[in-house]
C-alpha cells in the first residue's frame, strides 16, 4: 500500500495568471515537458492510476464542482 503523505501546502488559486498555474499549461508543449522532465494527467481514473503505481507526483490540482 501506498505511503499517504499529509496535505501541507494547500492553496487556493483563482487567477489563470498564477505561476503554477502558467506552468503547468506550458506542459502542454512537449517541448517544455522534455526540457522539465515533467507531464500532467487529467481526470479521476489516471491520477488514481498513477497514486496506485506509486508515481512522483509535484503538483495536484483540484477543481471544485
Amino acid at each position: 500500500m501506498p505511503t499517504v503523505h499529509p496535505l501541507t501546502d494547500l492553496m487556493l488559486i483563482s487567477s489563470p495568471s498564477n505561476p503554477r498555474i502558467k506552468q503547468i499549461r506550458a506542459l502542454s508543449q512537449r517541448k517544455t515537458r522534455r526540457e522539465a522532465g515533467l507531464f500532467f494527467v487529467e481526470g479521476i481514473r489516471p491520477v488514481a492510476e498513477a497514486v496506485a503505481l506509486q508515481a512522483d507526483i509535484d503538483i495536484l490540482i483540484v477543481a471544485p464542482g
